[in-house]
């Protein structure tokens, strides 16, 4: 080895650069030139989401939740639990029926709106037939020996939710006002539109017996009273 050989550094990036302008298969978007790997899924663009507004009638699917009364969280009541269970096997057997149901709290007021301590839960269900104005069944929970009937709402004309919505919460405010008592002149501007009508003893206390049995027996009763078939 005693030859001198001459030795050139050359820079490791000036190395890539020329390696990347000599390689093939360079995207033809790439103003840099440079190589690129593309990950599925990645920097596509989606298509707008399909979405079904509460008020929309081009669909004949229901809303999915109540947007202004106060729902229950991580609650129950046995007695309301019940009659919710009813109202599912009712309207499984009713085709043309759809229903919104939740439990809400009742506003803090009187003391018939506190059950130990606890904001006195009601349940709101909302019928929904088509070309048919909506129904709406309020119960308020038993507990306390506070026995009030169950109370519907007929609409004369079809309503959008925040409008059946507004006019439940204003029911429900005058009944804590009136201590547990039903009074549905509240001066509300739907009054000229809706019905009511109190319904008595519409789920026992207790079943006895078999309970699948009670409670198609049962749902068979409530659609009677609702919608009279």
């Amino acid at each position: 080895f005693d030859r001198d050989v001459e030795v050139h550094l050359v820079h490791l990036k000036d190395r890539i650069r020329t390696l990347v302008r000599r390689g093939k298969g360079v995207s033809n978007g790439d103003k840099n030139g440079s190589m690129s790997r593309k990950h599925p899924g990645i920097g596509k663009q989606r298509g707008p989401r399909a979405s079904v507004s509460p008020e929309s009638s081009e669909s004949n699917l229901p809303p999915t939740e109540f947007r202004i009364l106060d729902i229950a969280k991580n609650r129950n009541s046995e007695d309301l639990e019940r009659l919710m269970r009813v109202i599912e096997v009712m309207t499984n057997g009713l085709k043309d029926v759809r229903v919104l149901k939740a439990l809400c709290q009742l506003k803090v007021g009187r003391a018939f709106s506190m059950v130990g301590g606890l904001q006195r839960l009601c349940l709101v269900a909302v019928f929904f037939r088509k070309e048919k104005p909506p129904v709406v069944l309020l119960d308020v929970e038993h507990s306390g020996k506070k026995a009030l009937s169950t109370m519907l709402i007929r609409f004369k004309q079809d309503i959008e939710l925040n409008a059946v919505e507004d006019h439940v919460q204003l029911i429900l405010d005058k009944l804590i006002y009136q201590g547990g008592q039903w009074d549905v002149k509240i001066d509300a501007p739907l009054d000229n539109d809706a019905v009511y009508e109190r319904l008595p003893k519409v789920m026992r206390p207790k079943l006895e017996g078999d309970e699948d049995q009670n409670t198609a027996s049962w749902a068979a009763k409530l659609s009677k009273k609702i919608f009279n078939r």
